[in-house]
């Protein structure tokens, strides 16, 4: 199993913790050394049904073009219906789209994008994990959204794919379940029921 150590702060008490953010390990690539144009036809919002309620995000293809095309094939195929939100970390990400439950699955490819330096990942961010092998900017199925205020990771490494626009308080709730402290897995399972695509 591959594991990445990531760290955070929070923005009350400045006190760091850590929290793991796996992905399969595949074969490394140059990351991109400039942006692609913005790919047509992939500009909407995600819907994510789950048994404590929906959310949505607007996506970013502008901030990561690539990986947003790729999120919006995926979920085209349905790729993400009935896969788990396998890792909550408390006040910091829930993460899913492993389609092993693992935390080690993914679509059998990675994408690349390049990130800014001064990219940040505040409160409702939908981000691609990565493995510590993997460029800045590696991206295959598993993502992330941030559940706390003032979060910091240990670099601006991983590709924003869009912002929680409505359903907050159900990310929230799902990042408040209780999970298990030592491999972050949730005590009992979040399941992503539905996850649709809306073009905008």
């Amino acid at each position: 199993m591959v594991l990445l150590v990531l760290f955070a702060a929070g923005c009350g008490d400045g006190k760091k913790q850590s929290a793991q953010t796996q992905r399969e390990k595949t074969t490394n690539q140059p990351a991109q050394t400039a942006p692609k144009p913005v790919p047509k036809g992939v500009a909407g919002v995600i819907h994510v049904k789950t048994k404590l309620g929906t959310f949505a995000f607007t996506l970013d293809p502008a901030a990561s073009p690539n990986a947003t095309r790729s999120f919006v094939r995926l979920t085209k195929r349905g790729f993400f219906n009935g896969l788990l939100f396998h890792r909550i970390v408390p006040s910091f990400v829930i993460q899913g789209g492993d389609p092993t439950g693992s935390g080690t699955g993914g679509p059998g490819y990675t994408t690349h994008d390049t990130v800014p330096p001064t990219t940040t990942y505040p409160l409702g961010t939908v981000a691609m994990a990565k493995t510590s092998q993997e460029p800045a900017g590696s991206g295959g199925s598993q993502f992330f959204v941030v559940t706390g205020r003032g979060v910091q990771f240990d670099g601006p490494f991983y590709a924003v794919i869009g912002h929680v626009t409505s359903g907050m308080p159900v990310v929230l709730k799902i990042g408040n379940e209780p999970s298990d402290p030592q491999t972050q897995a949730p005590l009992k399972p979040v399941v992503m029921q539905r996850v649709a695509y809306t073009k905008t």
